[in-house]
């Protein structure tokens, strides 16, 4: 994008935009301890994406950011795959073999839930739009 128009965005993006540009990435030092100084509705807002967390890698799509939802689209596929073979070769039941899915789903889900906002910002403001996902997540 050519020239960022904040003003164009709806006002939690730019409430959003806004942190991060004050207080840098959320690996950083500065960004957790002013997460902590804020109440618990204004962490959510900035930290996480609901629309992220039920849409997963289509929403990355939607929002322009095509090689990070195929990135997501590929974990996704590849565990499930990884997993299905596991399953077909031993001797797991069948609601094992869903639970199991089940929650490595979630955790994608979460994963992109998390990743959303630092992402589109990166995109936006910093004309950063690569195949990481998981950029901008610390890693504990």
């Amino acid at each position: 994008m050519a020239e960022l128009q904040r003003s164009d965005l709806k006002q939690k993006w730019q409430d959003r935009f806004n942190f991060f540009d004050q207080y840098g990435n959320p690996t950083s030092k500065v960004f957790e301890e002013e997460m902590k100084r804020r109440g618990w509705r204004a962490r959510l807002r900035i930290s996480t994406n609901r629309i992220a967390f039920f849409l997963g890698p289509f929403y990355f799509f939607f929002l322009g950011m095509w090689r990070k939802g195929f990135s997501l689209f590929g974990v996704a596929a590849a565990v499930s795959l990884a997993w299905g073979v596991v399953a077909s070769f031993t001797d797991i039941s069948f609601d094992t073999v869903r639970a199991v899915q089940n929650g490595v789903n979630f955790g994608l889900c979460y994963l992109s839930c998390l990743t959303a906002n630092y992402a589109y910002y990166c995109k936006m403001v910093k004309g950063e739009n690569g195949w990481n996902p998981f950029n901008g997540i610390k890693w504990r």
